[in-house]
């Protein structure tokens, strides 16, 4: 039942009137169509009136709100739509726009695809392989660091010293031979090509070796010694006793009737190291020869089963994990069929018996050379397309710069990654910058711009850095190798300015012009001041210790911000650059004394390298010298000797290049923010 109260209190609540109702308003029932019809026919609009008429507004001024017949638009009904949707004016204007759409679409589309193939295009960056972004640190493993004190170098000790590398910035290692070997210096007289030389350590030790490295993205390069073995190899003892199939595994002659009823050597041929290249074998009773040392027999690689023998080492250490090689001695590997004598040299300076008294024109660089290498080339980059790795081929060839050239192949048949350039290892500390510019010139000249640069600055076969060129151009000489376009090669120790112990040569004055004789193995890694140089707790240790090992260390030059060192760190870094892996390299300032160095490249900070090899102070003036020189630079680096004045103020002081100050042998890296139009 209805609350009649309740009625009542609402009727007086509301102060809404629906007009035109004369008693309670009640809906009409209509169906759909009727409802619709009803709401687009209705000649009444909705209408909401706010009027306060009189007698209606209260005394705080309240309105009366009439709401009249409310109307909505709710749009076309069906039957119109129909109507037009059928109707052929506007099926045709939708056809139109239909294809009119796709045809525009498709001229867009099209002349999108010609701007992309007629618009200039700007060239990739080029890549760079690991080879060629960081520098490759060379090791000797025997003189690096000892792990057990048997006062040797091993595995295990490079091993631990892994965290060093990247202290340094350097990604790539090659070691000198490890291989069981006799008892020569440098271990070239190799005994087995595919085993671990036990002073050394086991596989096991160079397999956890390669781990590690590969841990921290290292790479790692070996030498491959394919111009000889030692002569206590199972190879060479087979050899000699003509069995078979080591019979022609060497080269092998009979001797020359002597006047006296005697033997004579087959030819004039001399070894490297002086005197004649033939050795006597009473077993087989032939000479067989050796292009080095007596305990080094050259192979005989016109034997088909000898290279089959040297492509399956290269396989067992690439399967192994490693990631490239350093192929030693190229330039001996063939010699003339004919054993014909060499013609003289014409060197007045040369004994009868020195290497240098004759023209080599049968022993070094034959064509067959490059044949072979071209067949090395194929397996190295055939592994690389199946490896995570690129297989590189360094060749140690010690031949003039024309036929050094040819080593690089050509571009459809490409030979070596790197042959080793060792036109800075001429340097001394007499030498000017327009020598040091000559060597890098003479080098680059013959290079096309599709070929990668090396800067080799130290060997085994060469003194030390710090020894030919002296401690106060150590620095500069790692900023022009650092910066330069191409990648240094660098030997152990000389980051810290070692020295060589007076007794490592036998002919240490000559040792740069003639190539002299090493007798003794390079001196320990200096670590520390401690005894033995950190190298090894024994007082067994028979490598001779270097002579400025208590100052000259990693502990002691760590410590300090410009240190050889820190220097030789700061350098690794700045190889990351962009101007550094892809920029012009240009020398805008040469003198007798002063040498300097630009990279630069189009939007990015680029890079002078200048150093005063004089014995003077002076200021360099470079206003005017290059297009790409900018007024002023900063202080990006300056060598160890530096003391005082601009080049020595921190946070990068902004220096003017009209008035670059330097000392005597000092150098300096400055940044520069290059012009290009």
């Amino acid at each position: 039942m209805e609350n009649e109260n309740y009625k009542g209190a609402a009727r007086e609540e509301s102060e809404v009137e629906i007009k035109d109702q004369p008693g309670p308003y009640v809906e009409p029932e209509l169906d759909e169509e009727a409802a619709v019809k009803e709401r687009l026919t209705s000649d009444d609009p909705t209408k909401v009136k706010f009027s306060p008429e009189k007698g209606h507004a209260d005394e705080n001024g309240e309105a009366k709100v009439d709401i009249e017949n409310v109307q909505n638009f709710v749009g076309l009904g069906k039957e119109e739509l129909m109507k037009y949707a059928n109707d052929p004016f506007w099926i045709r204007l939708r056809m139109l726009l239909f294809i009119l759409f796709w045809v525009l679409w498709v001229a867009m589309l099209i002349g999108a695809v010609i701007i992309i193939v007629l618009a200039p295009r700007c060239p990739p960056p080029p890549q760079r392989e690991w080879w060629q972004k960081s520098s490759i640190y060379q090791v000797y493993v025997k003189s690096f660091k000892d792990s057990n004190g048997d006062g040797v170098g091993d595995l295990k000790g490079l091993t631990s010293k892994l965290d060093y590398f990247d202290s340094l910035g350097v990604k790539a290692l090659a070691l000198n031979p490890i291989y069981p070997s006799g008892s020569e210096v440098g271990g070239y007289d190799i005994t087995n090509h595919t085993d671990i030389n036990t002073d050394y350590g086991t596989m096991a030790d160079f397999e956890d070796l390669l781990n590690k490295m590969k841990d921290k993205d290292m790479k790692i390069i070996l030498d491959f010694v394919p111009n000889h073995s030692s002569n206590n190899h199972w190879w060479f003892q087979q050899s000699e006793k003509r069995v078979d199939p080591y019979t022609d595994y060497y080269v092998w002659a009979d001797p020359k009737p002597s006047p006296d009823g005697g033997r004579k050597e087959p030819n004039n041929w001399k070894s490297v190291d002086g005197g004649s290249a033939w050795e006597w074998s009473s077993v087989r009773g032939q000479y067989y020869l050796h292009q080095f040392k007596v305990s080094e027999a050259d192979l005989n690689l016109r034997n088909e089963i000898v290279k089959e023998e040297l492509v399956d080492i290269l396989m067992f250490w690439l399967n192994k994990g490693v990631d490239g090689f350093r192929i030693n001695d190229v330039s001996y590997l063939f010699e003339d069929e004919m054993l014909k004598d060499e013609p003289l040299s014409g060197d007045t300076d040369a004994g009868s018996d020195d290497y240098s008294s004759l023209n080599h024109i049968y022993t070094r660089g034959l064509p067959e050379t490059f044949n072979l290498l071209k067949e090395w080339k194929e397996i190295l980059l055939n592994f690389s397309d199946t490896s995570s790795s690129y297989s590189v081929m360094i060749l140690d060839a010690k031949d003039d710069l024309n036929t050094t050239k040819l080593y690089y192949g050509t571009s459809s048949e490409p030979l070596a990654d790197i042959p080793c350039n060792y036109e800075l290892l001429k340097l001394n500390e007499d030498s000017t910058a327009q020598d040091l510019y000559n060597a890098m010139s003479s080098w680059m000249q013959l290079l096309s711009s599709m070929v990668w640069p090396n800067w080799v600055l130290g060997t085994l076969d060469t003194p030390r850095l710090a020894n030919r060129i002296g401690h106060d151009l150590l620095d500069g000489m790692h900023m022009v190798t650092m910066l330069a376009k191409g990648t240094p090669l660098t030997f152990f120790g000389d980051e810290l300015g070692m020295e060589d112990s007076p007794d490592r040569f036998s002919d240490f004055s000559k040792i740069t012009k003639k190539g002299g004789t090493q007798k003794v193995d390079p001196s320990p890694m200096q670590w520390s001041g401690e005894p033995f140089a950190g190298f090894t707790n024994s007082s067994s240790a028979s490598l001779p210790m270097g002579l400025n090992y208590t100052s000259v260390n990693v502990e002691e030059e760590d410590k300090e911000d410009y240190s050889h060192l820190k220097i030789f760190m700061k350098l690794n870094k700045l190889r990351g650059e962009k101007a550094i892996k892809f920029g012009l390299m240009e020398f805008p300032v040469i003198t007798d004394n002063i040498f300097s160095m630009i990279r630069v490249l189009k939007g990015v900070p680029g890079y002078l390298v200048v150093m005063n090899m004089g014995d003077n102070s002076t200021t360099v003036n470079f206003k005017g010298t290059n297009e790409h020189l900018p007024d002023t630079a900063e202080v990006e680096l300056h060598s160890s000797n530096v003391k005082s004045g601009a080049l020595t103020s921190s946070g990068h002081t902004k220096i003017q290049l009209s008035s670059v100050p330097l000392g005597p042998k000092q150098a300096a890296v400055l940044n520069i923010v290059p012009k290009f139009e």
